[in-house]
C-alpha cells in the first residue's frame, strides 16, 4: 500500500467519523509521526 494511498483511506474514514460523530471526532484520528495513526475516541459498538 503506498502513503498516498493510506493518507486516502484515512481521509474518507476521517469524513466517516465526522459524519457520524459530528464535532466530537474532529481530532478522532491522530498522526503520530514514526509511528502512524491513533485513534483518540471512544466508540461503543451496540
Amino acid at each position: 500500500m503506498s502513503k498516498h494511498t493510506l493518507e486516502e483511506l484515512v481521509g474518507r474514514l476521517r469524513k466517516k467519523l465526522k459524519s457520524t460523530h459530528g464535532e466530537i471526532a474532529e481530532g478522532a484520528i491522530k498522526s503520530v509521526w514514526g509511528v502512524g495513526y491513533q485513534l483518540c475516541i471512544t466508540i461503543v459498538l451496540k
